[in-house]
């Protein structure tokens, strides 16, 4: 169902530096060259989601050797995400500690914006690394994360799409597009369901970006009971803790 990718970016995020040897000077002014040649030798531990095999042998077998290689540093991976993070950074602020035990992390948007609202990211960084040239810093899908503004305490670290697969033994023409997919519902009741957590919640930004027609794009703002029966008036209606209803 090609009509249904949805571009998604994760982000790499600069919690602090661990090491009290690297705070001695200001990072942001430093020049890329300075600031490697400050990490030979060090040690940096990364917090990142390992749900994925596929990504972690990638990171294993690819990124940690080659970090080694290319600059001797030790990539140490952790395993963590969303409200552990947070949690884990909440823990070493309450502690009086000035810097975290996480050097970085991946995170998403929600994990961002509560980092952001306590104050826990280093930054604005972004404009030290050397790959920030082929990055589109303007482009609202990475200036803005979790509707706040990124203003360079985050990086972009990989670009996914979104995509519905379906059983051609039991489907034999998919719905490819809002239209069909709304007939497609109505058609068969109770058989189309979505997971209430990541997978699901973004379908469920799709679809609101589909509803949003000209002004996809933009879809800002507080929500309101108007926009909520505008919603409902397009045919989408959260129904239970598992299921999306299309009426």
């Amino acid at each position: 169902m090609h009509k249904y990718i949805f571009l998604l970016v994760l982000s790499l995020f600069m919690i602090s530096c661990g090491s009290s040897e690297q705070n001695e000077d200001d990072l942001s002014t430093l020049s890329w060259d300075q600031i490697t040649q400050k990490a030979d030798g060090q040690t940096v531990n990364w917090m990142m989601w390992q749900g994925s095999p596929h990504v972690n042998n990638y990171i294993n077998n690819y990124v940690i050797p080659e970090v080694k290689k290319r600059y001797n540093i030790n990539l140490e991976i952790s395993n963590g995400q969303g409200n552990q993070i947070v949690s884990t950074l909440l823990t070493e602020q309450d502690a009086g500690k000035n810097t975290s035990d996480i050097d970085l992390a991946w995170i998403n948007g929600e994990t961002f914006y509560q980092l952001r609202q306590i104050d826990a990211l280093y930054g604005p960084f972004t404009d030290r690394l050397p790959n920030a040239k082929y990055v589109d810093f303007g482009n609202p899908i990475i200036s803005y994360d979790f509707q706040k503004p990124v203003n360079g305490y985050e990086a972009p670290w990989a670009v996914t799409q979104w995509a519905m697969i379906y059983n051609a033994d039991k489907v034999d023409n998919p719905p490819r597009n809002m239209d069909e997919l709304e007939a497609y519902v109505k058609a068969n009741p109770g058989t189309f369901t979505i997971p209430n957590e990541f997978i699901g919640m973004t379908f469920l930004k799709n679809l609101m970006l589909e509803m949003a027609g000209p002004h996809r794009s933009r879809p800002n703002g507080p929500g309101t009971s108007a926009r909520f029966r505008t919603s409902r008036a397009h045919g989408l209606t959260a129904s239970g803790r598992h299921r999306v209803t299309l009426r």
